[in-house]
């Protein structure tokens, strides 16, 4: 990998046993990126590079790095960029300034699962529970690390991995200061690559990191986690595995319904409104709570009452529009959704109906008068 003298630099080291620091230096200026943990980390330089390729390829630049990556994670890297270039027009590839060492794959035999408290990652978790040893907890992803539930949240996770028999890591880090200096979507684009980061700098304690999926085998749109592209993020220690491609969001609610674990600390909600660890008003809880309520599950950490005007005024994809579809259905047959929710139900998807035949219409007509 060789490269020219400008463009985007970093170097990385491991500023004490449980701290790494990325000085980065790009066209947009100088700035350290730090990522600390409960347990020593590792493997400075190859956990930098998921952080930095990236930022290269938005500004076609070279990435020059002051370390060495081995030959799995240069390979890998290729196929990273291939990617993410055919699925975002603004990215250019870069090239990787770096000596290339060959490493003997060798990954500790530890597995990790990245776990927010979510409905994904409680899935994977109790899906995978013979297999998985540590769950991942990051302060500075969905949350940001002076956010005033991160206390709340770490609370719940600590209770959650004990309860589950697992070990809890909790990673804090400021890698969201990246993607957002240099105008990177985190959900599209940067969050898997910030997840890559964590997972190698682990690699001593978990040479497997699985990524609960969040979307399933069909509707997978372009996203920072994609099962074409969380592998190819592997170095010779570490490797992340895209986990539940091939399961419904509804089947796994019906899944971890069944667990108290996950009823006692489940956390769904992204806006928070009045510092709640869930709302249960926005767009999110509504649609979890409505699943629950669907399956027979109870959750302490979401209000039992759900707000059939919220609901009513949902504005639904196609696919969670079909999802609304079957709870309907099963809360009719069980008999456990009263008519004014059921009527609020069938409005938000009379409404996504009508949206969504207009979008398709539209889109025939101008394809049927494109010249080709």
């Amino acid at each position: 990998m060789t490269g020219h003298s400008t463009g985007v630099r970093g170097s990385a080291r491991l500023a004490d046993p449980t701290t790494i620091t990325v000085d980065v230096t790009t066209p947009r200026g100088a700035f350290t990126v730090t990522t600390t943990a409960d347990v020593p980390l590792a493997a400075p330089t190859a956990s930098a590079v998921p952080l930095l390729v990236p930022v290269a390829m938005r500004h076609g630049h070279t990435l020059r790095l002051d370390g060495a990556v081995d030959d799995t994670q240069a390979a890998g890297l290729d196929r990273v960029q291939t990617t993410l270039t055919s699925w975002y027009s603004h990215l250019g590839r870069a090239t990787v300034d770096a000596p290339v060492v060959e490493l003997p794959v060798d990954r500790a035999a530890g597995v990790g699962c990245f776990f927010s408290g979510g409905v994904d990652s409680f899935y994977s978790t109790l899906t995978r529970d013979e297999r998985i040893t540590h769950l991942i907890f990051v302060v500075g992803f969905d949350l940001a690390p002076g956010h005033p539930l991160v206390d709340t949240a770490l609370t719940e996770v600590r209770r959650a991995a004990e309860s589950l028999n697992k070990t809890l890591v909790v990673v804090r880090t400021d890698v969201r200061e990246m993607s957002d200096r240099h105008g990177m979507s985190w959900g599209p684009l940067y969050h898997g690559a910030a997840m890559a980061h964590v997972a190698i700098a682990l690699s001593d304690h978990v040479g497997t990191v699985l990524v609960p999926s969040s979307f399933v085998r069909g509707q997978t749109p372009p996203w920072g986690t994609h099962p074409d592209l969380d592998h190819h993020w592997a170095t010779a220690t570490s490797v992340l595995e895209h986990d539940a491609i091939e399961v419904t969001r509804p089947t796994k609610i019906a899944r971890i319904a069944q667990d108290p674990t996950a009823m006692e600390h489940l956390r769904v909600c992204w806006q928070n409104r009045d510092g709640a660890y869930n709302c249960g008003r926005c767009e999110k809880c509504l649609r979890t709570m409505l699943a629950l309520r669907a399956v027979g599950g109870r959750c302490r950490t979401l209000p039992h009452h759900i707000d059939s005007d919220a609901v009513g005024a949902l504005r639904l994809t196609s696919g969670q529009a079909r999802a609304m579809r079957r709870n309907i259905d099963a809360m009719t047959a069980a008999g456990t959704g009263t008519p004014d929710l059921l009527a609020a139900m069938q409005r938000a998807v009379d409404r996504s109906d009508r949206y969504w035949s207009r979008m398709f219409r539209a889109h025939a007509w101008v394809t049927a008068r494109l010249p080709f």
